[in-house]
């Protein structure tokens, strides 16, 4: 992954797949749920998750689900 593509994560420009979220989490030592922990804040890694990234996950869950169903629907 480039240095670009973190940044964009980081910025939340883009939000990364789970396997991604593992692949940078195993890179720097950490469980994945720590990359979402806010920094001098006691907000929970679920609570920090929710807020960055629950409308974008909604968002590209919705498409694939859409996606989906349209594949299936192409196959019938």
């Amino acid at each position: 992954m480039s240095t670009a593509y973190i940044g964009s994560v980081e910025a939340c420009e883009r939000f990364p797949s789970p396997e991604t979220i593992d692949k940078i989490a195993g890179a720097v030592g950490v469980m994945p749920s720590t990359l979402f922990l806010e920094r001098g804040s006691p907000q929970s890694a679920q609570e920090a998750f929710v807020q960055n990234y629950g409308h974008s996950l909604q968002q590209e869950l919705s498409k694939r689900i859409l996606k989906d169903i349209d594949d299936v629907c192409r196959l019938l």
